[in-house]
C-alpha cells in the first residue's frame, strides 16, 4: 500500500493497555493513538489525515505481502511481512500501567519488536508524531540516544535500536536484520529513556501470560464481551475473570468513562481535500 493512502478499518489491529489504545495497520503503521488516555488528543492520526495526521511506521523496504494476527488469547499483535529477500515479523503490545507513580509503567508505553525470520531483510522506520490532531507545532530532537518529540505541552520519547535521521518534523532511517536477529523500538509518553532494568523480551513473555492483555481498553462492568468483540448479555467463558480484573483495578475510572458517540464520522469531502486532522 502506497504511503499516504487510506486503509480500510479492517486493515488495522488494535492494541491497548486498559487506558488507551493504538491502531496498527497491516503495513506496520500506527495511524491512530491518543496519549496518555483514550480521551486525550491524538499523537498519531493518519487514519484521519494521511498527509498531516502523523504515523509511526515500521515496514520492509520495497514490495511485500502482510498477514496480521493476535497471539493466542492475548492482545499481542503480530504482523508478518513476506518479501523477496525474506520474512520480517513485527510484534506490537502495550504493557498494563502501574499505579505506582515511580514505576517504569506509570505512563503509557508501546513496544515494537522487529524480527528477521528469514533474511537478511531491510526495513524502514518512520517516526512522525503530530500532537493535538496535528494542530500543534511538533519538534523532534535527539537527547541522550533517545528521540524526544514535543508539542502543545506534551512529550513522547522513542528508544531506537539504531539511530534515525531527523529532517524537519520527521525521524526516519533504513535498518537491516540478518535471519534470527531482533530489534526493539519503544515509545513512551513522557521524556524518559527506557530503564535498563526493563528487559523487553522478558516483558513480552510476561505479557503473553497476562490475562489482562486480552482487553485493549477498559469496559463498562455492566457489559459482557465476546471474543469476537461483539457485546452480549451473557458472558463468554473466561470473560468474567477479565471483567473482574478491569472493574476491580480502576472502579472510579470505569465510572468516569465518557459515553461513546452514536456515530463516528470522518471529515467530509474527498480525502485529498482534507485539512488538519480532527478528532473523530
Amino acid at each position: 500500500m502506497a504511503h499516504g493512502a487510506y486503509k480500510p478499518i479492517e486493515a488495522y489491529g488494535l492494541i491497548g493497555n486498559l487506558e488507551t489504545c493504538a491502531l496498527v495497520g497491516q503495513d506496520g503503521a500506527i495511524d491512530w493513538c491518543c496519549l496518555p488516555y483514550l480521551q486525550s488528543p491524538s499523537v498519531f492520526a493518519a487514519i484521519l489525515d494521511s498527509e498531516k495526521g502523523g504515523t509511526f511506521r515500521i515496514q520492509p523496504t520495497g514490495s511485500f505481502d502482510a498477514v496480521q494476527r493476535y497471539q493466542s488469547n492475548t492482545n499481542v499483535l503480530n504482523t508478518t511481512f513476506t518479501t523477496g529477500a525474506g520474512t520480517l515479523r513485527l510484534t506490537d503490545f502495550m504493557p498494563i500501567l502501574s499505579e505506582d507513580p515511580v514505576a517504569p509503567f506509570s505512563e503509557p508505553w508501546i513496544f515494537r519488536r522487529v524480527e528477521a525470520v528469514e533474511g537478511p531483510v531491510a526495513f524502514e522506520v518512520t517516526f512522525e508524531p503530530r500532537f493535538d490532531y496535528a494542530r500543534a507545532r511538533t519538534i523532534i530532537e535527539s537527547m541522550d540516544d533517545v528521540l524526544l518529540a514535543r508539542g502543545s505541552g506534551e512529550h513522547v520519547s522513542l528508544n531506537t535500536a539504531s539511530p534515525l535521521d531527523i529532517v524537519d518534523k520527521t525521524a526516519s532511517g533504513i535498518h537491516e536484520l540478518d535471519a534470527g536477529e531482533t530489534a526493539w523500538y519503544t515509545l513512551q509518553y513522557g521524556q524518559h529513556k527506557r530503564p535498563e532494568s526493563i528487559d523487553p523480551e522478558r516483558l513480552l513473555e510476561r505479557t503473553r501470560r497476562d490475562a489482562q492483555l486480552g482487553l485493549p481498553v477498559q469496559l463498562d462492568p455492566r457489559r459482557r464481551v465476546h471474543h469476537s468483540g461483539a457485546v452480549q448479555t451473557r458472558p463468554h467463558p473466561g470473560d468474567e475473570r477479565l471483567l473482574r480484573l478491569v472493574s476491580g483495578r480502576h472502579p472510579q475510572r470505569v465510572r468516569d468513562v465518557p459515553a461513546v458517540p452514536a456515530a463516528v464520522r470522518a471529515p467530509g469531502g474527498d480525502p485529498a481535500d482534507r485539512g488538519d486532522a480532527r478528532s473523530p
